[in-house]
């Protein structure tokens, strides 16, 4: 960690800049596959019924909502822009750490740097800094600001592990809901 306040909150910063990046190309990952996942289905169920020799009787009520899935996921995926974005991120996390590394420069002018370098980029999310703030917890870390040592909120573990399970949970649920038995009995 940092030696003094001021430089810490650099420090913070492109930590929770490096977990954004790895949210978005988490998420960017993610939809990928379910979009890949989707045409696939979408294609089978296609193919299966065109061959005339296995029918599911439901083609249209399976067919119908994996469309409007995929052109809805596909609408929302290019408009978030995850991979761009990921690189923004990554752009203003190595300029931070080489900030942070720098050791000729005052931590006056180290700061007025951190201010002109946020200034260019987009900020992270609330959530990704309660990813920091939780890791520094899991290795039993102090953190400290220009007042003093941060109180980390307890119910800190129980919103961040919402979070992470929420995630996986709604992964498995998108994957689920296409394989459910009921979509193919007549």
């Amino acid at each position: 960690m940092a030696e003094n306040a001021q430089e810490e909150r650099i420090y913070i910063t492109y930590k929770t800049r490096m977990t954004t990046e790895a949210r978005l190309r988490s998420n960017a990952r993610l939809w990928h596959r379910l979009l890949s996942y989707y045409a696939f289905c979408m294609i089978l169920y296609s193919l299966i019924e065109l061959s005339g020799n296995y029918s599911t009787g439901n083609s249209q009520i399976i067919m119908a909502p994996l469309s409007v899935a995929t052109f809805g996921l596909s609408l929302y995926i290019s408009g978030e822009r995850y991979q761009e974005r990921a690189d923004q991120f990554k752009n203003c996390y190595l300029r931070l750490q080489a900030l942070y590394n720098n050791k000729g420069m005052s931590t006056d002018e180290k700061m007025a740097r951190y201010a002109e370098i946020l200034d260019l980029y987009e900020n992270q999310s609330d959530d990704d800094y309660d990813e920091i703030l939780f890791d520094i917890f899991l290795r039993r870390q102090k953190l400290s600001n220009a007042v003093g040592e941060v109180e980390i909120p307890k119910n800190l573990i129980f919103r961040v592990g919402g979070r992470r399970l929420a995630r996986k949970g709604f992964a498995f649920l998108l994957f689920a809901v296409t394989c459910s038995p009921k979509l193919y009995q007549s």
